[in-house]
Order: structure tokens, then sequence, then C-alpha cells
């Protein structure tokens, strides 16, 4: 039977922020409950980049998996979602912008391929 592919984002978090035990204990191999919300006071944007959305009030809420961490300069994550449980046009909307994410582990992410995308990389 053929794995449902699913949609991942990736994320970069500053490393003095978490040891890398931290960051292991959070995020490798792990499910976790998301709440992702864009930063309206970021100045992500190219400059004079025309303004797709007001990002307020943009948030995502889900749950997704993390399978591994990168680490680089800033830690990278990967977090991977099931296609029918988040609209992927909103987390597009996401890419390339700074904001936050919020979470809690809610247990073990599935072994083989349960989720997006299972290189851990980050986009």
């Amino acid at each position: 039977m053929a794995a449902n592919k699913g949609v991942g984002i990736g994320a970069r978090i500053d490393r003095g922020h978490l040891s890398v035990h931290q960051i292991d204990a959070m995020f490798v191999g792990k499910r976790l409950a998301i709440l992702i919300s864009a930063d309206p006071n970021a100045s992500g944007d190219a400059a004079g980049q025309a303004k797709l959305m007001d990002t307020a009030d943009v948030q995502i809420e889900s749950v997704a998996d993390s399978r591994r961490v990168s680490l680089a300069d800033k830690y990278g994550i990967r977090l991977c979602f099931m296609p029918d449980s988040i609209d992927v046009g909103m987390l597009a909307r996401f890419a390339g912008k700074p904001g936050t994410i919020s979470f809690s582990v809610i247990g073990d992410a599935p072994r083989g391929g349960d989720t997006a995308d299972e290189d851990g990389g980050e986009d």
C-alpha cells in the first residue's frame, strides 16, 4: 500500500534558545500539537515586495510530525502534516515568513511513511 503523502514546512530556531539535548528531546521523532502564527511586525518581506495578505490574524492549528533536526548555524526542523489535516494554501502563506511556533509533544511520530516527508530537512 502506498504511503499517504502529505505536506511540510521548514523552520529555523536560533541556537541560543535551546541546547542540542533540548532540541533533540522536543523534535526528534515526535508528534506535535502545533500552533503556527505569522509575525505581523516582522520585516521579512523583500524591499518593494507587494503584500499578499495581512498577517495579523494568520494562524494554523494542527498536528505535525517532526523526524529530525539539522544542526547548522541555526537548528532546522521540518513539520510534516497529513494533507487532509491542513489547508495547504494557508500553509503556503508562511513560506519564508517569520513567525512563532507553539507546540506540545503529544506522542512519538509513527515509523514509516505516515507523514509528509521522510528527509527531515528544511525548506
